[in-house]
């Protein structure tokens, strides 16, 4: 669905944050911490929504190929407050004993300060086909660490397994929202346009949706085919966004998994498709600047009797209204809709139980896996990028502390 891919260009070291968003107005907002406000043995956090700074070895000297991406609110113990003569920076170490020179107006030690750009976050498992989306720092463990959770796990339909048209992996934010969007092409038209043909009724069979008399004027190649809503997503993501699909709510994932179908020939040049419930739930509550992580990652469970997973599914009610067609700023929330002409409303039941799945969408050797995936934590352990796929997004290609699961070790300290 997406085109124009591009090429990605190569990383090189640098202290940063929120440039890499996407946002190009974003700039990093340094704090007022002077280091003379520092002592030794304190745990300060990460203030701008992301950095990127070099590691240290033994001899505090900086490993230039050693990269650590820390996100917005995440600790640091300060090991040396004194400024670095070259370059102003401090010596901290992270929660998983990665000895680290950052900038002190780059922390702060006032109470973290939550946005709702970081309340959830996805990722998005290319390798199994499965999206989930989680509760950044639900909680906390007993050595006071970050605990994710998950809040929806659903199926997804990957790009096509051609060198141009496979899923890019990488590190995203979401950069926008369109409701019922079109491609400026008009080759797939909107979802939902009240001056377009009459829309098949739910249970209709994939066939009625890809039906050429649904297309206005005759013209297009495909009807709805972006669903209820679009995330676009950057930076540096070559068109390759998250969107729902075919269908009304009670269809469910039906048209995912029938997407699939080597028969029908569906698959995009790289776009994250879910069914319309999903991106409903994720536009509601993942406004822009939310993470994306795409990766390629064989699954397991950290704890395998879910301790933290015992409630039932919560549902979700939603309604779809009418208006807003195309509109960047429209939301499927019940309060956001009241009043306004319905085009469809149910309850979704959010799937949050985590169950480790197995997949290689793309084929590649198994020894081309590098890691785990814990997908009750929402954190990777030794993960790496299959060399095999391509990587853009937020440089450096490696995923940031938010994602990596804190060593036993270094939990027990």
């Amino acid at each position: 669905m997406a085109s124009g891919l591009t090429a990605c260009g190569n990383s090189k070291w640098h202290e940063t944050s929120a440039k890499f968003t996407g946002d190009p107005t974003a700039t990093v907002q340094p704090t007022n911490t002077k280091p003379n406000e520092l002592v030794r043995g304190q745990t300060v956090t990460v203030d701008p929504e992301q950095v990127v700074v070099p590691k240290t070895d033994e001899d505090v000297e900086i490993v230039t190929d050693k990269e650590v991406v820390i996100d917005r609110n995440e600790p640091l113990i300060v090991t040396d407050p004194t400024p670095q003569a070259s370059d102003g920076t401090i010596r901290a170490v992270t929660v998983n004993d990665e000895e680290v020179r950052i900038r002190p107006e780059h922390v702060t030690t006032k109470p973290p300060v939550e946005k709702p750009e970081d309340k959830f976050f996805m990722i998005q498992n290319i390798a199994t086909e499965k999206v989930r989306i989680y509760r950044n720092c639900a909680s906390k463990d007993e050595a006071g660490h970050c605990q994710h959770k998950m809040v929806l796990e659903t199926d997804m339909t990957a790009g096509e397994d051609e060198p141009t048209r496979r899923s890019i992996l990488g590190s995203y934010a979401v950069t926008g929202w369109t409701k019922f969007y079109q491609d400026h092409e008009l080759l797939f038209p909107s979802f939902f346009d009240p001056k377009y043909p009459t829309l098949p009724k739910e249970g209709a069979e994939l066939k009625d949706w890809m039906s050429k008399d649904l297309l206005p004027g005759g013209k297009g190649k495909m009807r709805g085919s972006f669903g209820w809503y679009t995330a676009k997503v950057g930076p540096d993501a070559s068109e390759q966004w998250t969107h729902g699909t075919f269908g009304w709510g009670k269809d469910g994932g039906k048209f995912i998994t029938e997407s699939k179908d080597v028969k029908m020939d569906l698959r995009s040049r790289g776009c994250t498709r879910i069914e319309n419930q999903a991106i409903a739930f994720m536009r509601e509550f993942m406004p822009e600047r939310s993470k994306i992580y795409k990766v390629y990652a064989k699954e397991s469970v950290q704890d395998a009797k879910l301790t933290r997973y015992q409630e039932k599914n919560k549902l979700w009610n939603w309604v779809l209204s009418k208006d807003g067609v195309r509109s960047t700023t429209s939301k499927p929330g019940v309060k956001a809709n009241e009043g306004k002409e319905v085009l469809d409303k149910g309850t979704y039941e959010l799937d949050q139980k985590p169950k480790a799945a197995k997949g290689n969408v793309y084929k590649i050797k198994a020894e081309s896996f590098k890691g785990t995936f814990n997908v009750d934590t929402g954190r990777f352990v030794g993960y790496e990028h299959p060399k095999e796929i391509r990587v853009q997004g937020k440089q450096p290609y490696k995923l940031s502390s938010q994602v990596i699961e804190v060593k036993t070790e270094a939990a027990k300290k």
